[in-house]
């Protein structure tokens, strides 16, 4: 619980590397059974996010030890990000279908949805995965990065579906108007180019 608290303090404090080895600390040290619903969704997610199959466990036991505590939302994100890089679209689509129906309020909502888009896009529904990210920027509370991600969605299911100026006015958005996040610009120019 003292490193949970300790790495929600670094987040706050724009640290993510000191909060992340907080959570690293807790994945070495504490067996999945002795964590709160909490501590399963932290280490799950960044298990999740460093590319990990022992995240599956973690979120797992989530949802079975924890099915109604509001940390389960992000097991269902971690699974659909599981499934997503193992390939598997329809699970991916299935768990993010759970996430909207159990958990459509949490913290999480925005970046469920930029995955979502991505699994339209991948699954060749680009018209649905555009439409998708165009209700994102339409959304005040996701304004600044989200909007930038979402834009580089939108432009990525122009690519995909064979359109590419389209796909490059969207790339040039980003590059013009979301100068503040530079790992966002690469991938915009890159693309555009």
């Amino acid at each position: 619980r003292l490193n949970l608290y300790l790495a929600s303090m670094e987040e706050r404090r724009k640290n993510p590397d000191r909060a992340e080895a907080y959570l690293w600390e807790i994945v070495e040290y504490v067996p999945p059974e002795q964590l709160d619903a909490q501590g399963l969704a932290e280490t799950g997610l960044i298990l999740q996010a460093q590319g990990f199959d022992s995240a599956r466990p973690y979120l797992e036991r989530l949802l079975r030890d924890f099915p109604a505590r509001p940390p389960t939302g992000a097991a269902y994100y971690g699974l659909a990000r599981v499934a997503l890089a193992e390939g598997d679209l329809p699970e991916a689509r299935r768990q993010l279908d759970l996430f909207r129906s159990e958990s459509p309020m949490h913290p999480l909502a925005g970046e469920a949805t930029l995955l979502q888009a991505e699994v339209l896009t991948q699954s060749g529904q680009t018209d649905r995965a555009i439409e998708v990210l165009e209700d994102l920027l339409r959304l005040r509370e996701h304004r600044g990065r989200p909007h930038a991600r979402a834009l580089l969605g939108i432009a990525r299911a122009h690519e995909a579906a064979g359109d590419p100026r389209k796909a490059v006015a969207f790339y040039q958005r980003v590059y013009t108007a979301y100068r503040a996040y530079p790992e966002l610009l690469e991938p915009a120019y890159m693309r555009s180019a």
